[in-house]
């Protein structure tokens, strides 16, 4: 927390809130009402200045927790295929407790989730107005909800209408217009000038670009982090999805819930592809959109449409279903390391001994290193 929050004066607070409303910041920097107004309140009006991590970690664990159980509903989970479990592996690795590093943009994409799959489930309008709360937790989601709200509204784009959008996106992605997409976006208007400040605008690099940045790269990085690196997850999500295109299980087995939900995860992808020139905001979509379409997978493979019996009438479904999540090892094995790094050997017992003295703190790799000597 800003530590310009401790006695603030109401009238620089309220005056900072209608300049972020404004979408032009306040004084401490924070461009969020959530964060701004909780520093405030812990700042200034109880001075409890050590609960921030507490209640936003109770925020982002609220939502995070009642999304997981959202998709992993079903009884007898430990009845189904080892692929299901290496899907479900992928999905609750995308983002979990590793998102407390960066809580504004994470406990908004969980928000947008739980908020889009209860309004899918229950066409409950609460739930839609909920999706309007994720800006308030990061500004990117001003740009992600126009990708989002119109597939909740109109059935008609939950079919393949979005798969070939998707597609098209991809090809636009890796081809000569994309530059031209970029010059005509990013000379635009004031909004997008104040909006995208502070990022990177890249140029289009392709596969081999990233291999030999990978090689001549001054850091000594794991084997599975060049992996990443060389963006090799996000193509096998591609893959995944034209998979499941051309076996018509999108949308062809899937129910109303998972048609849209998976809908919603191309729409996102699409934006991913378009905006491939600011890298937050196109990874940020990429992620989101990754956790829509494996949760709507998910979803489905619990189901008794899709139970055993039929897996094995379709050999090829199941052996290219299958690749993929061979593909997804390294990402798996990435996000476990980053997962171990964060997570403190208190975390499951005895939390408040690192509010009290943070100098004990140390993960869980460090506790592992100690005990084998690696």
């Amino acid at each position: 927390m800003d530590f310009s929050y401790r006695n603030m004066p109401f009238e620089l607070f309220w005056e900072d809130l209608v300049s972020i409303f404004q979408l032009q910041g306040s004084s401490s920097g924070y461009k969020e009402p959530f964060i701004h107004i909780l520093s405030y309140l812990l700042g200034s009006v109880f001075h409890l200045t050590g609960l921030y991590f507490v209640i936003v970690s109770a925020v982002y664990g609220y939502f995070f927790s009642k999304s997981v159980f959202l998709v992993l509903h079903h009884t007898n989970l430990f009845k189904k295929i080892w692929i299901f479990w290496g899907f479900t592996l992928v999905f609750l690795l995308i983002r979990n407790i590793e998102g407390l590093q960066a809580v504004r943009m994470w406990t908004g994409m969980w928000i947008l989730f739980y908020a889009t799959f209860r309004y899918v489930e229950t066409k409950d309008w609460k739930y839609l107005l909920l999706t309007l709360g994720a800006p308030f937790m990061h500004l990117s989601f001003l740009a992600i909800l126009p990708a989002v709200i119109p597939v909740l509204l109109f059935r008609v784009l939950n079919t393949r209408i979005m798969a070939i959008v998707f597609i098209l996106s991809f090809i636009v992605n890796t081809g000569n217009i994309s530059n031209t997409l970029k010059e005509k976006i990013t000379t635009t208007t004031e909004f997008t000038n104040k909006w995208s400040k502070g990022y990177e605008l890249e140029e289009k690099r392709g596969f081999q670009d990233r291999i030999e940045a990978q090689t001549q790269s001054k850091y000594e990085n794991r084997w599975y982090k060049d992996y990443l690196g060389l963006g090799i997850q996000n193509y096998t999500l591609t893959l995944f999805i034209c998979i499941l295109v051309l076996f018509n299980i999108f949308p062809g087995i899937m129910s109303l819930i998972q048609r849209q939900l998976f809908s919603v995860g191309l729409s996102l992808l699409t934006l991913a592809n378009l905006t491939w020139f600011n890298s937050a905001l196109s990874g940020r979509s990429q992620e989101i959109g990754m956790l829509f379409v494996l949760a709507a997978f998910v979803l489905l493979l619990q189901t008794e449409r899709f139970n055993i019996d039929y897996w094995r009438k379709m050999p090829l479904l199941r052996f290219a279903c299958g690749s993929c999540v061979i593909l997804w090892i390294p990402f798996i094995i990435a996000k476990l390391s980053t997962n171990l790094d964060n997570l403190s050997v208190y975390a499951l017992m005895l939390p408040p001994v690192v509010w009290v003295e943070s100098s004990v703190n140390y993960s869980v790799k460090e506790l592992l290193r100690f005990i084998f000597r690696v």
